[in-house]
């Protein structure tokens, strides 16, 4: 087999991954937000320490914890996202979407921002590397 192939096989295979990982990526965010019909505003009542076990609990992020109304009865859930420095303060009032029927169980629209950058980085690297590898079957 020529180099020029092998080259085109592999890169092609490797972006079919990086492409497969994207799509699974953007379909548990959309599976997500679709379940989480339920809308309203929050508030940021708490930011729990979560130490990293990994790392001996050297490492430390936030969690926020959220209160919100959902069908007149008030709820706190924490976030299960943590992060250092969190991007929300305590006070701070953000769009919260629930299930309905389990109000506990939330989707917030601004903490799904790392998730779509890394299926958007997944998605290029889909795209660009079969791109790579014809480029590379036509030139070698």
């Amino acid at each position: 087999m020529e180099v020029g192939t092998l080259l085109a096989l592999i890169f092609g295979l490797v972006g079919l991954i990086f492409l497969a990982v994207a799509l699974c990526l953007m379909r548990i965010i959309g599976k997500r937000k679709a379940a989480a019909s339920g809308k309203t505003l929050a508030e940021v009542v708490e930011l729990r320490l979560s130490r990293d076990e990994y790392s001996g609990g050297r490492q430390c992020s936030y969690r926020p914890v959220y209160r919100y109304y959902a069908g007149n009865v008030m709820h706190e859930t924490v976030s299960v996202l943590s992060r250092r420095p969190c991007p929300v303060k305590v006070g701070d009032r953000v769009e919260l979407c629930y299930v309905p029927g389990q109000p506990e169980k939330i989707y917030v629209p601004s903490e799904q921002s790392g998730m779509r950058v890394i299926a958007g980085v997944f998605l290029g690297f889909g795209i660009g590397f079969p791109v790579l590898g014809l480029l590379l079957f036509m030139l070698i």
